[in-house]
């Protein structure tokens, strides 16, 4: 991995970032960067929706804050699949840098 300076500010704590589970995504926060940039300390955000009209996937808008009690994640570097994944899970968990997005394509 390869740290360029867009990166780098990605990587800072307090960054926003967001999780996917096969197509749905989860809002967080990075409260933990290792020397290497290869580990990831992530917490969930809290997110709400706000206006409308609510309709399915993109159009309901949402605002989101850091939750200081929210499920706290590791996520490390996997360079054979150029992401970072969640540490000891074996499902889809990948972690998107730069903003904190909620989606659910069923609500």
């Amino acid at each position: 991995m390869t740290l360029t300076p867009d990166t780098a500010k990605a990587l800072e704590p307090g960054a926003p970032c967001s999780f996917s589970v096969g197509s749905d995504r989860y809002p967080g926060n990075i409260i933990g960067v290792s020397p290497s940039g290869k580990t990831l300390t992530v917490q969930d955000a809290d997110y709400a929706a706000v206006g409308g009209p609510y309709e399915y996937g993109d159009h309901i808008e949402y605002e989101y804050e850091p939750n200081p009690d929210g499920r706290v994640g590791r996520y490390t570097w996997r360079p054979s699949q150029g992401c970072y994944r969640l540490v000891s899970h074996t499902s889809t968990y990948r972690l998107s840098l730069g903003y904190g997005r909620y989606y659910d394509p069923q609500v």
